[in-house]
């Protein structure tokens, strides 16, 4: 199979018992008490249910293990709260986060890095050639 062509529409067992048309097979696996979809996997038509989630339920749970194994947890700037950080460093996980630009801290940098960029631009030589009046000599 190529990345295109990952299932195909083939005749397989249909539920409505109408055998004429093609199928697909959609495995989905769900949270428990939310129900939200954490897996989803189009299948072709005629694969065998059984022998098809068990494959998918072992590439899942594959996926989760590489996933609790990751060394850092990534987050918006939500994150980035003392005790969310204190947290995160008692249980010696890394983490990449952004802070958020309301910090006083950040707002220094931003505007430390603002200035410097007006500085750059007032500071470059100008190549442009000094215009003189035709009347003055």
């Amino acid at each position: 199979m190529t990345a295109y062509n990952l299932f195909k529409l083939v005749r397989g067992y249909s539920r409505d018992h109408r055998p004429e048309l093609n199928q697909v097979v959609i495995n989905l696996i769900t949270e428990k008490k939310a129900e939200i979809p954490v897996y989803m996997q189009a299948t072709s038509g005629n694969i065998n249910d059984n022998e098809g989630f068990k494959n998918r339920v072992k590439n899942h749970l594959s996926s989760l293990n590489a996933a609790q194994q990751r060394s850092h947890f990534i987050g918006d700037a939500a994150l980035y709260t003392a005790e969310t950080i204190q947290s995160l460093d008692g249980q010696g996980q890394l983490f990449i986060s952004r802070a958020p630009q309301k910090l006083k801290s950040v707002k220094l940098v931003i505007a430390a890095q603002e200035n410097f960029q007006i500085l750059r631009q007032v500071s470059k030589p100008t190549t442009s050639k000094r215009q003189t009046h035709p009347d003055i000599s």
